[in-house]
């Protein structure tokens, strides 16, 4: 079976956890978490970035950060029930808007349409795209989930730094991974004392590791959202090859995309990336025509050996979504989440294997679209 995803290891990936090992320093901000920092603030050129356990506590602290019950946030439906349980813990409310067929990314047009007061936009960066932040509204204040999209640009700056905070994720299911982790870009520095504390477990501890306190106390309402070391050790062995992990995805995705284009006959369509000066190529999907031929075509790859998969279900019709938040028409959103086929796309793909899935496609389209004429 070709498996859908297999995280990435690089000749040092086994030196670096062992180094952890042998200098039995697990903790929090260790060598390598101070590695990888230094090379994710140099590289996205956020102002201040702080590690965490998940993309999601990352989330978390962000709207916590922001400490307004008044505000309303609009994001999108399509995606990860994370994005929205940040939200509603922080007391806020929600209101959706819905997708770009184009490119699966939150409608700017609809956030700067809206007439809400007090209201947050909270884009999804989505595959390999990025929302088209240049058309925010000005002033807007921006929260932006960029858990995919580590190594894209929009008009030349690294998503999640266009707002008030972003987030990235190195999930075990991302392409840059750590098992388990995250990362809160903070944007305006003077939110960043107030992170360390939410961090800390509620404590002014960073400032006492700094010698401007004589003691540490409780001063806020915070958790513990740190990691280990072997996790950061892990993350920096790939952080250190990205642009090779990269190269090697956008050699597969283009692939796919030369070798798929004649799909558009069957009205497949395929992810846009015009909002992107430079992508992370880290999903490839086919969008098809109905819930029928997403069903079939995944259970024809499987039959032949290869995994293919849908995403999310929208979170406007789930019982969380129904239960906090208002009943909303999202046309786009409701149609695309029944026709999303995500393909294996990870640099260990053989090329035997790529020309497989890539065959395996064709003929399921020539096959299907025969019988029906």
């Amino acid at each position: 079976m070709i498996d859908f995803n297999i995280p990435t290891n690089t000749p040092n990936t086994k030196k670096y956890v062992l180094d952890v090992i042998q200098g039995k320093s697990y903790g929090e901000f260790g060598k390598y978490y101070n590695l990888c920092k230094e090379f994710l603030e140099d590289y996205t050129k956020a102002k201040k970035i702080i590690l965490t356990h998940s993309a999601t506590s990352a989330l978390e602290m962000s709207f916590q950060l922001l400490n307004s019950k008044k505000h309303t946030a609009l994001m999108p439906s399509y995606t990860f029930s994370s994005t929205a349980n940040a939200v509603l813990k922080n007391g806020m409310k929600i209101s959706w808007i819905d997708v770009s067929e184009e490119d699966l990314c939150a409608n700017v047009n609809e956030f700067n349409e809206s007439n809400i007061k007090n209201k947050i936009f909270v884009p999804v960066h989505y595959g390999s795209s990025s929302c088209n932040l240049s058309s925010v509204s000005k002033n807007s204040i921006i929260i932006e989930d960029a858990a995919q999209s580590l190594g894209v640009f929009h008009n030349q700056k690294h998503v999640g730094t266009f707002g008030l905070f972003g987030v990235l994720s190195f999930h075990n299911t991302k392409f840059i991974q750590s098992g388990f982790g995250g990362a809160i870009l903070i944007n305006d520095v003077e939110f960043f004392d107030n992170a360390m504390e939410l961090y800390n477990r509620g404590t002014n501890r960073h400032l006492f590791l700094q010698n401007k306190v004589n003691k540490y106390n409780w001063t806020a309402l915070g958790s513990s959202y740190g990691n280990s070391d072997i996790n950061f050790a892990l993350l920096f062995s790939q952080l250190e090859n990205l642009d090779q992990i990269i190269s090697k995805r956008e050699k597969i995705y283009k692939t796919y995309l030369k070798e798929f284009s004649n799909l558009i006959e069957y009205g497949i369509k395929f992810q846009d990336l015009k909002n992107v000066t430079k992508s992370n190529y880290s999903t490839f999907y086919l969008l098809v025509n109905d819930l029928t031929e997403r069903n079939k075509l995944i259970s024809f790859l499987k039959e032949n050996g290869i995994t293919g998969q849908f995403h999310y279900v929208n979170l406007h019709d789930s019982p969380m979504g129904k239960k906090f938040t208002k009943s909303k028409r999202l046309k786009v959103s409701e149609s695309i989440t029944h026709r999303v086929v995500r393909l294996p796309l990870y640099p260990d793909l053989k090329k035997w294997e790529i020309e497989k899935i890539i065959t395996t496609v064709k003929n399921f389209f020539q096959i299907n679209y025969e019988n029906i004429s």
